[in-house]
């Protein structure tokens, strides 16, 4: 398994900073980068992305929300 520095993760959260820069309403941008926010324990970030992936209709966040809220 390759492992991924915090640098590579922040990286990574701001290429999807320059993609929702450009269109706002990609969904799963949103859902992608609250995974990233949760892997570098931004939990907060995580949420306020993985609702507004949500409120943009990405069934994908909305299950992992679900998932996250049990445990």
């Amino acid at each position: 398994m390759i492992e991924t520095t915090q640098l590579s993760l922040q990286e990574i959260i701001q290429d999807f900073n320059h993609e929702i820069d450009r269109n706002p309403k990609f969904a799963d941008a949103y859902g992608s980068r609250g995974m990233l926010k949760l892997c570098v324990n931004d939990i907060a970030g995580a949420f306020m992305d993985l609702t507004t992936a949500i409120d943009l209709g990405c069934k994908d966040a909305f299950i992992l929300v679900k998932y996250f809220s049990y445990l």
